[in-house]
């Protein structure tokens, strides 16, 4: 009798312990719940990211379209070379905010001349 209960024990015990390794590796391993979902989480932020340098490239490539010879916006040409160059015509006011709380423009503003 003696031998049966420890018999019956080692057996529920190697079982308890293939559970305990099943469950370990189908949570913890290379491939398993906790890789899956961090795997998950990384995908989401690279889509975004994905989706912000699309937008981009769109806004990019309709600058670069109305730069094109055959389709030449003057307007949007002047603008630029303004924004490059640090430019303005004699007769303009320029507008300088003089200073920023927490990246937001103050309402103090200054006009030079």
């Amino acid at each position: 009798m003696k031998n049966t209960t420890k018999t019956k024990l080692a057996v529920i015990i190697t079982i308890a312990m293939s559970f305990f390794l099943i469950f370990f590796h189908l949570m913890y391993c290379k491939r398993g719940l906790v890789s899956y979902v961090q795997l998950h989480k990384e995908i989401d932020k690279n889509s975004e990211y994905l989706e912000m340098l699309k937008m981009k490239r769109i806004s990019l490539e309709n600058k670069i379209e109305l730069l094109q010879t055959s389709s030449l916006d003057l307007d949007f040409l002047e603008e630029q070379a303004r924004k490059i160059l640090d430019m303005s015509k004699n007769d303009e006011v320029i507008v300088i905010p003089s200073k920023t709380i927490n990246g937001k423009v103050s309402k103090n503003l200054k006009n030079v001349q």
